[in-house]
């Protein structure tokens, strides 16, 4: 079974994408309340896997940069250079697609191969990104 972020990464990806191409306010509204339903979803999983991956002595660092505004100042652009709202629709869609090899990259979750009696993979995660915290 597909990881539940990636399949809300693509969701909103295709959402941003197909979004354009209506005109109607029923399918638009429509389609936006599959947004509303797929980001908190990468949301929690991206605070989730900052907490888990990241040693304490990082962690601190990575929330800052995950707080910063880039997405704002990367909307800012695409509204200024494109101003019709189907070519919005269209350029978030690819930027947000831009970023969804990085789902690929990232390891499942160590607490999830634990509760699912895969504690090997687990522990082979943690030392990949903790070996100070299980030499300790």
């Amino acid at each position: 079974m597909p990881h539940p972020t990636v399949v809300s990464h693509n969701c909103h990806t295709l959402r941003n994408l197909v979004a354009n191409l209506f005109v109607c306010f029923k399918v638009y509204a429509a389609l936006h309340l599959i947004t509303m339903t797929c980001l908190p979803v990468i949301w929690v999983n991206a605070y989730v896997y900052q907490t888990e991956i990241f040693s304490p002595k990082w962690r601190y660092v990575f929330v800052g940069i995950y707080e910063m505004p880039f997405h704002y100042y990367v909307f800012c652009l695409i509204v200024y250079l494109n101003r019709t709202w189907t070519g919005i629709h269209l350029w978030v869609g690819i930027a947000t697609g831009i970023s969804l090899p990085i789902w690929f990259l990232i390891p499942e979750s160590p607490r999830w191969l634990a509760q699912n009696n895969h504690v090997d993979e687990a522990m082979k995660v943690t030392n990949t990104y903790k070996p100070e915290v299980i030499a300790s």
